[in-house]
């Protein structure tokens, strides 16, 4: 098969070979995928719902790439450009090796497991002292906030007014205020939110 011909199949489900490592890449992820025909079958399938009739033959030429293990290859070199298909995701550096990773979880065992680092008593931000951090909330690195793409929705959101939407409506009889943090051109600054339970 052609490079163009190739190219062009691949791109009608959403994927890009990644050359010269001969990596294969869903772009709507933005991730690798396990070269393992069966299982980039049943991403397009499960994630994607591409249409069986376009997964025809599909497993046979995959196998025909030879692909490697994305995880056996070798990572880019820091400080590299942002890879035009390839997500960008925030996360930590252990402090005493080179050890990185974007979730909250792996990073605590991987300081238990080859640094004997753990929480000494009820110090709840031991984990701050022990990573170089992406963000200043790793809280919000996990795989569901990434996901979701909540991180990225709220960014530089006022995260008051967002505490205040999800209150319940006030039981007293009196309204809820919103303050905006700027007056908006036509509407002030305070919005009224009405309990319609209570409205006359």
């Amino acid at each position: 098969m052609q490079e163009d011909e190739r190219d062009r199949r691949l791109a009608a489900l959403g994927l890009v070979l990644y050359t010269p490592d001969s990596v294969l890449i869903c772009r709507l992820c933005g991730y690798a995928l396990q070269p393992k025909s069966d299982c980039v079958i049943r991403h397009l399938a499960d994630k994607h719902a591409i249409p069986k009739h376009m997964r025809d033959g599909l497993a046979r030429f995959i196998r025909s790439l030879h692909l490697p293990d994305p995880n056996t290859l070798p990572l880019r070199p820091d400080w590299s450009p942002a890879h035009p298909d390839l997500a960008s995701h925030v996360g930590v550096a252990c402090r005493h090796c080179t050890y990185r990773t974007t979730s909250a979880d792996l990073i605590t065992r991987h300081l238990a497991k080859a640094h004997d680092r753990r929480r000494q008593g009820k110090k709840r931000d031991w984990l701050y002292d022990e990573v170089i951090q992406g963000v200043p909330e790793l809280a919000l690195q996990t795989n569901w906030i990434r996901r979701t793409g909540w991180l990225e929705t709220f960014d530089r959101a006022n995260r008051g007014v967002l505490v205040r939407l999800a209150q319940l409506p006030c039981l007293e009889g009196g309204d809820l205020r919103l303050n905006a943090p700027r007056p908006l051109r036509g509407y002030g600054t305070a919005y009224r939110y009405f309990d319609p339970f209570l409205a006359p």
